[in-house]
């Protein structure tokens, strides 16, 4: 705020000094004239001098507050002196904007206040919700406390009866060895009468070579139908880029067919209806037929995999069949409607696949060296049958025993009936194959044909003894019954070789 000092040197400054000393020499004669002259500079001095005063005009200046007669009445005690007028405004313009920023100022408290309450409301929740999570945690820690010493008692409880799986296995394994020396149905009789069991042989006489037309890449597999019991053919079939359908007792080929679809497309895996009129195959693009045997023409084409079909068959019925591919899914077909009825996934690599004779069992070998049993609805158990990955599986004819080949060399043999305790055998000394190829059971599912990098080696099932071993170097395996019914061996081995020659063995 001036003093009184500083509004007369600002009138004196307004006009010439000349002029102000004769004004106030003047002034100075005349009392009047100099209390008129001083008068409104002093009024408004001690006006704006108070503090008290300063606060109600403040207040009074506020835009609602403003009365119509303030105006009046401190403009008519300024007078004219224009400096006090402008000092007015000025204190006017000030209040103003100060009026301003307090509101401004109070409204930004109100809202950093109502935003205060708020968060103090989340955090009274926050702190009930913590509450009661501390509360859970407690529960909890107890529960998992309880559940460690049930899960340690049932740990224990596990052991024993892992123990006792174990011995029994060990009873089971030394009373088939004494059904198979006490049971066994008797072959021919000596001059004395006496019944003399029949000992396994391995088939060594070439006794057929057949050279097929697609020779161009080795064959994939090799399948067999089951023995027909109207008397028709026993058919095998061989699958490179054509499927070659033989009949497997006399070694002759019975047709040629070729799967529609690309050029590049090999047969995968194959397997025969019960009836053996039907055939199902899968190749390396996906593709999933049934076939009509006698002619070899597609019946229908199932459509549902992305990946190559590593292993098919029916399930018990020509209505119904399965197959796993490497999309890592096994599916369930309904044939007749040409669509799959369930799908199931599977976290490990599928590799090979079969199923039992009568449908109720699918076997698969995985690339992670484990054998999985599933039944139709859901997985049974899995098998840790080799080190490195699972090359092929197979079942034998009576659905007893599971059979697989792992790449580290080694022959696991399953009993399917204690599959959960682990492999009965596990049989070694061979060097494996570099292409993936299946354990071959024979007809009587007493013998087990593994084809190696060197020779085909094969082992007696329950004992897993080496029977013998056969120097040629096969592609993959399959047994077929022998065409003399008189014959105390019954029995041929069929052998695939990379050059296109399939070769009929025989004891």
């Amino acid at each position: 705020m001036s003093s009184l000092a500083d509004l007369i040197e600002a009138d004196k400054k307004s006009r010439s000094e000349k002029e102000w000393y004769k004004s106030c020499q003047r002034q100075l004669k005349d009392k009047e004239g100099l209390d008129a002259y001083t008068a409104p500079l002093f009024k408004a001095y001690e006006h704006y001098k108070r503090k008290d005063q300063l606060t109600r005009l403040q207040a009074e200046l506020l835009p609602e507050n403003i009365s119509p007669n303030l105006d009046e009445g401190i403009w008519a005690t300024m007078g004219d002196n224009m400096i006090v007028r402008e000092k007015f405004r000025e204190l006017l313009d000030n209040g103003t904007k100060l009026d301003l920023a307090v509101k401004q100022k109070s409204r930004q408290i109100q809202s950093q206040q109502a935003l205060l309450n708020d968060l103090q409301d989340q955090l009274g929740i926050k702190e009930s919700e913590v509450f009661d999570l501390t509360n859970r945690l407690s529960v909890a820690t107890a529960q998992a406390s309880q559940l460690q010493i049930q899960l340690q008692s049932t740990h224990k409880l596990l052991q024993d009866k892992l123990g006792e799986i174990i011995s029994l296995k060990e009873e089971m394994k030394t009373m088939e060895r004494v059904d198979c020396m006490e049971l066994v149905e008797p072959v021919y009789r000596q001059q004395d009468d006496q019944p003399i069991r029949q000992q396994l042989r391995m088939p060594k006489i070439c006794s057929k070579t057949l050279q097929l037309t697609d020779c161009q890449l080795a064959p994939n597999f090799i399948s067999i139908s089951r023995p027909n019991q109207n008397g028709g053919p026993q058919l095998a079939v061989i699958g490179s880029r054509r499927l070659h359908c033989m009949d497997a007792m006399h070694g002759t080929l019975k047709y040629e067919t070729v799967i529609p679809g690309s050029t590049s497309s090999c047969i995968m895996s194959a397997g025969f209806a019960p009836e053996n009129d039907l055939l199902i195959a899968g190749t390396s693009e996906n593709q999933l037929v049934v076939m009509d045997t006698l002619q070899g023409k597609i019946l229908k084409d199932l459509k549902g995999h992305s990946g190559k079909i590593k292993g098919c068959g029916f399930l018990g019925t020509k209505s119904k069949a399965f197959s796993v591919a490497t999309d890592r899914t096994i599916k369930m077909w309904d044939i007749n409607r040409a669509s799959p009825i369930r799908s199931v996934p599977v976290v490990s690599q599928l590799i090979h696949g079969v199923c039992s004779s009568d449908g109720s069992l699918i076997v698969t070998g995985h690339l992670n060296g484990k054998v999985t049993l599933w039944s139709l609805s859901d997985k049974i158990c899995e098998v840790s049958a080799h080190s490195e990955s699972c090359m092929g599986v197979s079942m034998s004819p009576d659905g007893r025993f599971i059979t697989s080949i792992g790449r580290d060399g080694t022959v696991a043999i399953i009993d399917v009936h204690m599959a959960q305790a682990g492999p009965v055998h596990v049989l070694s000394g061979f060097r494996p194959l570099s292409t993936e190829t299946t354990p071959c059971v024979s007809p009587d599912s007493r013998m087990v044909a593994i084809c190696g990098a060197e020779s085909v080696t094969a082992w007696e099932i329950i004992t897993g003894t080496r029977i013998d071993q056969l120097p040629i170097k096969a592609v993959d395996l399959c047994w077929a019954n022998g065409p003399s019914a008189t014959s105390i061996f019954n029995y041929q081995l069929i052998s695939a070789h990379e050059n296109g020659v399939v070769k009929w063995w025989s004891v």
